[in-house]
């Protein structure tokens, strides 16, 4: 199963449309996990809108998008798990293709998918098929995802990743009170320990 964790804070514009996302995932196989991190809008109230039993919300005091995340690791249930930020949105099937690329290279750690970029102007920019256009396989596996980055530039997003649950055992928890760069540094304390799948297909908006 995946636990996705969607950290929200005053996100009340955007995180019916994050919610939605997911639960309009092909593979079904998945709870959904809101930290709302000390909202003081009205995003609490945008969520009681959706009625799913695969939804979890969980409150707490404003710590910043590390601890949330951390929050929604500690509290969830599935072996894989999965980030989307409240403002972005995933395409129908993205945990369709994670379950493809986990069948295909089960001893990774680490499964990203690719991204579009869409602007203010609401224009989409093709990002990873930009970065990964000197690959020519649509899935690939990496040993060394240091190298793959100094190749070919930062090809994931968080909103792409999804991360065996024992990952975090290893490598431990997000840093807290980082407040730019969180993400990396987790991708790339993995990196130290373990091979990573890449698809190319487009499954995530950010």
């Amino acid at each position: 199963m995946f636990s996705v964790i969607i950290p929200a804070y005053n996100a009340e514009k955007f995180i019916a449309n994050a919610m939605n996302s997911v639960l309009s995932q092909t593979c079904v196989d998945f709870e959904l996990l809101i930290i709302d991190d000390g909202s003081t809008d009205g995003t609490k109230a945008q969520i009681e809108k959706i009625a799913d039993e695969r939804i979890r919300y969980i409150y707490q005091e404003n710590g910043g998008v590390s601890a949330a995340r951390n929050r929604g690791i500690l509290e969830s249930k599935g072996e894989y798990v999965c980030f989307l930020d409240a403002d972005d949105e995933w395409k129908p099937k993205h945990l369709a293709v994670l379950c493809a690329l986990i069948d295909k290279y089960s001893d990774c750690g680490l499964f990203v998918t690719g991204y579009d970029i869409r602007l203010w102007n609401g224009e989409l920019v093709h990002k990873s098929q930009q970065i990964l256009r000197a690959v020519s396989e649509e899935e690939f596996k990496s040993d060394d995802g240091y190298s793959l980055l100094n190749r070919h530039g930062y090809f994931l997003n968080t909103n792409t990743v999804c991360c065996r649950r024992s990952v975090f055992e290893k490598v431990g928890l997000f840093a807290v009170g980082v407040k730019n760069g969180e993400d990396n540094d987790m991708w790339y304390r993995i990196f130290a320990y373990y091979p990573l799948a890449v698809s190319k297909a487009v499954t995530t908006v950010y």
